[in-house]
């Protein structure tokens, strides 16, 4: 840092000697750029920011198309309108006829990488809420949680949000209300219910092992001491089925299993599938490999035997190990 200019006029003069480097830079970005449009577009192939603009352009230049959403669309519905980019926002504009409903929530904004421009949300909402350019609701009730794990939320966020930081005053707009008075009425505890930090030192150990062990235990305990929680407007014991574990690295649900498993915990996993391994992906997979080999005349090759047998074994033909066996050994596809 103490190498850096201290002045504005110093900072111009240092960038100076950069300028003939970024004029080849952009120049090159504006080249491949310029190919990879005639590329796609001589072979039609779009990524979706390419079809988002495409459709921009379609109802920008085309009154027609454009006076035809306007006016056969009821309602347009936008949900995580704080996500919206600058380009969808322009779409949005030329469709709409006073018909749209926004849902959204400035503290959830995590898509800034892919264009989101949260700055979008907070403007109207305070044009709708301040200026009576539209309808502004606040939906600030929770009915979910208990009084004590909301205000530990407001807590943490009110010493952390701020117009300047984070695009929103949270003090001001964003402080949840509990909304669910059966907690403090019928689902009274003798115990604390604000949230618990538990913190651990990971430095050379299994750090994934050590959280799952300290989770498990702490499971553990509430079932022995018979935990108590509100169902249905009574109290009763905590069960093994009203735990819930959210993680953000999916690798580590195997180490979970183990761990959970020597503790006698019954665990399900619910991961986001890849969808080239389900059953219907692999399925499409052979039978286009099927149809590649009848246009080939590859009857015969490792691949396309195998890809005959995953078919024929399917819910499409139900062919009976004997038939398929038949079939593969005198070759009488």
């Amino acid at each position: 840092l103490k190498k850096l200019p201290e002045s504005e006029d110093a900072f111009k003069e240092y960038f100076k000697e950069f300028i003939p480097y970024s004029k080849i830079l952009i120049r090159l970005v504006k080249t491949v750029d310029e190919r990879l449009k005639a590329y796609k577009a001589r072979y039609q192939i779009f990524e979706f920011n390419d079809i988002a603009k495409l459709a921009l352009n379609l109802v920008k230049t085309n009154i027609e198309v454009q006076n035809s959403l306007k006016t056969s669309l009821k309602m347009i519905m936008i949900d995580e309108y704080q996500d919206t980019s600058v380009l969808q926002e322009a779409f949005i504009n030329l469709i709409e006829n006073n018909n749209v409903y926004m849902v959204g929530d400035v503290k959830q904004s995590i898509y800034r990488f892919r264009n989101a421009r949260c700055d979008i949300f907070i403007d109207k909402y305070d044009r709708y809420k301040f200026k009576g350019e539209g309808l502004a609701i606040d939906l600030n009730k929770n009915f979910r949680s208990r009084r004590e794990v909301l205000d530990d939320i407001n807590y943490i966020f009110k010493n952390l949000m701020t117009s300047s930081f984070g695009g929103a005053s949270y003090i001001d707009d964003h402080l949840i209300e509990c909304g669910n008075t059966d907690f403090e009425e019928l689902g009274k505890l003798d115990v604390s219910s604000h949230s618990d930090f538990i913190i651990h030192n990971a430095k050379n150990v299994d750090s994934v092992e050590v959280e799952a062990n300290i989770i498990a235990r702490d499971i553990i305990d509430k079932i022995n001491n018979h935990y108590q929680v509100l169902d249905d407007k009574t109290l009763r014991d905590v069960k093994f089925s009203d735990f819930c574990i959210l993680m953000d690295r999916g690798t580590e649900f195997e180490d979970y299993y183990k761990v959970f498993s020597s503790y006698q915990i019954p665990l399900f996993i619910d991961n986001d599938e890849n969808i080239k391994n389900t059953q219907i992906v692999k399925l499409l997979a052979n039978i286009l490999k099927i149809v590649k080999a009848i246009f080939n005349h590859e009857y015969y090759q490792k691949e396309f035997k195998k890809a005959f047998v995953s078919v024929a074994r399917s819910f499409l033909y139900n062919y009976t190990d004997e038939e398929i066996y038949k079939i593969v050994t005198n070759n009488t596809y």
